[in-house]
């Protein structure tokens, strides 16, 4: 609250520390909320010539007479993802907002097996990128590209240059 009113905001929402248990969650989860980290950077939240929003609604603080002008929850109840239309109403209307890290405030939970995390994140991206499945198709390309395939070619190069060092005939025919 301190933060909100010194900094005269009327919207702040707070990204939570990842708290994961099971063998899924810990692979998952911290992926999961670096993607749409990614896919939504803060600084372009903030940014008030940005289009980009984005809101948490685990931790939402709005004041009132934003919420009445925004025009509650009635509002955005056809809106799947809340959070992210009142973010988007409030950022339209040219209200000081802000999205920021609170992984020293709260953490969370989110879900606690393979099934939920399915339906929860394939609920949240699909929504996230209003229903266009070829935007998140899009997205989740470049994340293979730039994060998985870098890794992929890193280990056939890793043993090739295992067996050049050891004399070994190398993957493609080539020997030393």
């Amino acid at each position: 609250m301190a933060y909100a009113l010194s900094h005269e905001l009327r919207f702040l929402t707070l990204l939570p520390q990842c708290l994961a248990f099971g063998f899924m969650e810990k692979l998952i989860q911290p992926c999961a909320m670096t993607y749409l980290g990614l896919w939504f950077p803060i600084q372009k939240i903030n940014d008030r010539r940005s289009k980009v929003y984005f809101a948490n609604g685990q931790f939402i603080l709005m004041e009132r007479s934003l919420y009445e002008s925004i025009g509650g929850h009635k509002a955005v109840r056809a809106a799947f993802l809340e959070d992210f239309a009142m973010m988007e109403k409030a950022k339209k209307m040219g209200a000081p907002i802000c999205c920021a890290l609170g992984v020293n405030v709260y953490g969370t939970r989110m879900y606690d097996s393979f099934q939920s995390i399915w339906r929860g994140w394939r609920r949240i991206f699909l929504h996230a990128f209003c229903e266009q499945p070829w935007e998140l198709c899009r997205k989740m390309l470049s994340v293979l590209f730039f994060s998985v395939l870098p890794f992929a070619l890193l280990l056939p190069l890793t043993v090739e240059m295992w067996q050049r060092h050891n004399g070994f005939t190398l993957m493609w025919g080539i020997t030393t």
